[in-house]
């Protein structure tokens, strides 16, 4: 008996014949939604992780109709869908919904003689949501990467995705497009670089009360690495946290390009922190060419060569109540860094002429015109 619940169709797939049905209804319309056909299709879990994820993969390349008229959506059941080396490539119009972030898990150990080895790949115009994403990947391979969404605008709500095994580990790589992560965690771990995620070519995300982490890694480690490597990116992050510890280098949002071509970001309620390293520690570090905007967001630095806030390039760097704080110095910048009504610790503000307006040190003493 095929169960039918109020506004959707559920078909329950057996994992050793996947049968294509088509239970149609409307689904419920709002401002936001399409209006439209909504099929769902059941994956259930068994105690095989294989077969499960072998269920997944088969379900979504039945899927050969999906349209804005005509969505889908794979509903997973709380389990493990173990993917092996094949990627889950998702297709337009087909969501994914696993039964909650610590619940379903889709995990694989993705090739490693491809660019962005990634376990699932995004597409426009779908959402993945409430699972969990696990990259194995090999010590022989160059990298390990949780989701790819390269060219896309997926949206991503409530998923936890984490790398590990390579000698480069990403939880998610932002390739291009307009994507949206909504509560996520994204995560690397181990190897020689880690990023939480990596945003680069032309990317316009949108990244809302996110949490990115890297560490463990023997050399770098970031929480955020923007590395626009064709200019004109657009990176908007609200209410997240993002952090790095551990190796060489620490980075809690580093941005990194040689391009003229100005890409800009700006944070806005967020809290930054780089720590444990044994060379560099930086909250946030800007190389050309970049405009940042940091607003009621805090970034702290502590160890060596740690500070808030490194900014070594000639663009504006615009800081607005928020908090700096590294052990080495609070912030070092150029006359192009500016802050004001912001809290600057950690001894003097170093660099070649960074404007202050409305600051106040550890002490509370406070700054009308100048830097500590």
């Amino acid at each position: 008996m095929v169960p039918v619940f109020l506004h959707r169709s559920v078909l329950r797939i057996p994992l050793l014949s996947l049968l294509v049905i088509s239970l149609v209804i409307l689904a419920p319309t709002s401002a936001s939604a399409y209006t439209g056909a909504l099929q769902t299709i059941l994956i259930p879990a068994t105690s095989s992780s294989t077969a499960n994820g072998t269920a997944l993969l088969n379900a979504l390349a039945g899927i050969t109709n999906a349209t804005n008229s005509r969505r889908y959506l794979l509903k997973l059941e709380p389990g493990k869908y173990d993917l092996q080396q094949t990627p889950l490539v998702m297709k337009d119009y087909v969501d994914i919904e696993g039964s909650g972030r610590d619940a379903t898990r889709i995990l694989g150990t993705p090739l490693g003689n491809v660019t962005y080895p990634a376990v699932v790949l995004g597409a426009s115009n779908s959402e993945l949501r409430d699972l969990q994403v696990l990259s194995f990947g090999e010590s022989a391979l160059v990298g390990s990467v949780g989701i790819l969404l390269g060219q896309v605008n997926t949206r991503v709500l409530n998923v936890k995705s984490k790398a590990s095994g390579g000698n480069f580990n990403e939880g998610i790589v932002i390739a291009a497009g307009t994507p949206k992560l909504e509560q996520v965690i994204a995560v690397g771990v181990g190897g020689t670089f880690t990023s939480g995620v990596v945003i680069e070519e032309t990317s316009k995300p949108t990244l809302l009360r996110c949490d990115f982490q890297g560490s463990g890694a023997t050399d770098t480690n970031r929480g955020v690495w923007v590395r626009d490597q064709q200019g004109n990116a657009t990176v908007t992050i609200k209410e997240s946290t993002a952090q790095a510890d551990g190796g060489l280098n620490t980075y809690g949002i580093l941005a990194s390009s040689g391009l003229s071509t100005v890409t800009q970001i700006s944070i806005s309620g967020t809290n930054v922190a780089a720590f444990g390293a044994s060379v560099e520690n930086h909250a946030i570090h800007l190389d050309p060419p970049y405009t940042f905007d940091m607003l009621a967001s805090r970034a702290n630095a502590t160890g060596t060569s740690s500070y808030g806030l490194y900014s070594v390039n000639p663009y504006a760097a615009r800081i607005h109540g928020s908090t700096l704080a590294g052990d080495t110095s609070p912030a070092f910048g150029p006359s192009t860094l500016t802050i004001a009504s912001s809290g600057l610790y950690g001894g003097a503000v170093t660099g070649s002429g960074a404007v202050c307006a409305g600051v106040h040190d550890d002490t509370f003493s406070f700054y009308p015109s100048t830097c500590p």
